[in-house]
């Protein structure tokens, strides 16, 4: 298909993320994303979506969970009760610009 890229890359790239959202934790969004996508960018692109934080932003939760180790959607399920935080952008982001990976994005 020509959308694809001719050449994949022979070593695997990781991206660090962070997601933001609404009612995240717990949703098919959140689900798709780490599943379903990650193997895509993993099988067709040799790149390795880690998730190292996770925010729900408004409708009254404003929390955050953050991870030195990549989460999976189980930990985060798990933990996010007892471990998530207020949120706070500036510390969310600084968090994730220091996480191990090739590089760092924000969904």
């Amino acid at each position: 298909d020509e959308h694809y890229p001719l050449m994949v890359p022979a070593f695997t790239r990781t991206m660090a993320a962070g997601i933001i959202g609404q009612d995240l934790v717990g949703s098919s969004l959140l689900a798709t994303l780490m599943t379903a996508e990650e193997k895509t960018l993993r099988e067709e692109f040799n790149v390795r979506l880690t998730v190292h934080g996770i925010a729900e932003h408004g409708r009254g939760s404003n929390r955050m969970l953050l991870s030195h180790a990549a989460l999976s959607v189980e930990e985060i399920a798990a933990r996010w009760p007892q471990d998530s935080v207020p949120l706070d952008i500036q510390s969310f982001s600084s968090f994730l610009a220091s996480a191990e990976g090739d590089h760092r994005m924000v969904i």
